[in-house]
């Protein structure tokens, strides 16, 4: 059980990491297409993970 809760934590502390980055970045999809939102997505989030080291 204690694996599952050291999981979840880290799964949440990289969501809002994650999430602190896009909105630094001003992150924004509205009135793209579903593929082009989900390049947009993608890229955003190559580039978190980049950055993240």
């Amino acid at each position: 059980m204690a694996l599952e809760t050291t999981a979840v934590g880290e799964s949440e502390a990289l969501a809002a990491a994650l999430r602190a980055y896009l909105v630094e970045i001003r992150f924004a999809f509205s009135g793209l297409t579903g593929k082009e939102a989900t390049l947009c997505i993608t890229q955003a989030v190559a580039q978190w993970a980049t950055a993240s080291g």
